[in-house]
């Protein structure tokens, strides 16, 4: 038994990571075993044990799984889509700086990578990303996960803000490649 004791984990090295953060007593060999609620429903697959940490533990949420679930059936492998923009999150320094109202949503594009589908939509260093498709982007985490989820292929709208107009461009997602 154990308690999941934080949602929504990241950094131990994956651009996508969402891990379900848990105190029950998982072994190094106990990977890929399902974590349980109390009424027998798997909530998460085990799947990273922090040894130095005395106990805690990491799972893959169900949702994630089901979302993925499909492709790694089919393809035996998860195809995540790719735009190739670095971005970072908009801070209240940066929307005041930037001169946007004090509610203003979104992450800040650093870079476009030359020959991406972000270079090729016409996306700029400093362009402030709002939404994509529709769905407002809160973080860089969040964003990265939105494009990720993304089939290779996908004909994707772009919400920003340059220069303080608004404006829509259009990316067509490519696959992701390991560097």
């Amino acid at each position: 038994l154990g308690i999941v004791s934080a949602k929504g984990r990241t950094g131990f090295g994956g651009q996508f990571d969402d891990f379900l953060q848990t105190d029950a007593a998982i072994n190094p060999g106990n990977s890929g075993g399902p974590l349980v609620n109390t009424r027998g429903q798997i909530v998460g697959i085990n799947t990273l044990v922090l040894e130095r940490t005395q106990g805690l533990s990491f799972s893959i949420p169900i949702n994630t799984l089901k979302a993925i679930l499909p492709q790694l059936v089919e393809r035996g492998r998860v195809a995540r889509g790719f735009l190739g923009a670095d971005t970072f999150d908009l801070t209240p320094a940066l929307r005041s700086a930037l001169k946007l109202a004090p509610d203003s949503r979104g992450v800040i594009v650093s870079r476009a990578e030359r020959g991406t589908p972000a270079a090729r939509a016409g996306l700029r260093k400093d362009d402030v990303i709002t939404a994509v498709d529709g769905e407002p982007v809160t973080s860089y985490v969040q964003f990265n996960r939105i494009i990720a989820s993304k089939t290779p292929g996908t004909k994707t709208s772009i919400q920003i803000i340059r220069e303080g107009r608004e404006y829509t461009l259009s990316a067509e997602i490519a696959p992701e490649t390991k560097k």
